[in-house]
């Protein structure tokens, strides 16, 4: 049996946990417990460069294949009514949750445009297949329904690393109106912020190139 001790919570990285189905119930709980009395909150480590049997990984986490999959499942909670919602799909959903923390972390670590970009767009990008909002607005419309500590640090954890102000969703309406037009600011700041990262990217490229230039 792992044992886990208040103090490791917050570096331990919690996709250790939920390999399996079930996440190990006792220590998931535990999680639980502790984000809601200790306000823990959810950090991912930086992102070092990629070994090269881990690239097929890293290449699956950007992928259209894997995006299909994740915006299946977002697609089915805008749907689902607050009092049908099962222990497992509040699993996926803080899964979800995560990995989008991950695909935004990757790419402010490594400067690469390709990645952020498609960061992004997935995260960003206005969906038909979400009622005409992004994802972002769908997480936070989510939040009041899931009512989940743990959950309520992942979003302020993504909300942070893409630099959206942590009161823009407050107040967010149940109407689907003024979601959709939230949705629309909320991606015009993403891609103010995607722009100016872009250029942090381009000079970082250029330093690099002229610092070999100088040792060749």
């Amino acid at each position: 049996m792992i044992k886990i001790e208040p103090d490791d919570l917050n570096i331990i990285n919690m996709f250790y946990f939920i390999g399996s189905y079930s996440w190990e119930v006792s220590i998931r709980d535990k999680y639980m417990y502790f984000y809601k009395t200790h306000g823990l909150k959810f950090r991912l480590p930086d992102v070092v460069q990629t070994e090269r049997t881990f690239e097929g990984m890293n290449n699956f986490l950007f992928s259209e294949a894997f995006s299909s999959l994740m915006m299946s499942i977002l697609v089915e909670w805008k749907g689902v009514d607050s009092r049908y919602q099962k222990t497992e799909m509040i699993h996926n959903l803080l899964l979800i949750s995560m990995i989008l923390c991950l695909m935004m972390k990757i790419p402010v670590n490594k400067n690469n445009y390709i990645t952020c970009h498609k960061a992004v767009d997935f995260i960003f990008g206005i969906r038909k297949d979400l009622g005409n909002i992004n994802v972002i607005t769908l997480l936070a419309l989510l939040k009041n329904r899931v009512n989940n500590d743990l959950y309520d640090s992942i979003l302020e954890y993504l909300m942070e690393i893409s630099q959206v102000p942590q009161d823009f969703f407050s107040g967010i309406s149940q109407n689907f109106s003024d979601m959709i037009n939230l949705s629309k600011q909320c991606l015009d700041l993403a891609l103010e912020n995607f722009q100016n990262k872009s250029q942090e990217i381009f000079k970082s490229k250029e330093k690099t190139q002229g610092d070999l230039k100088n040792q060749g």
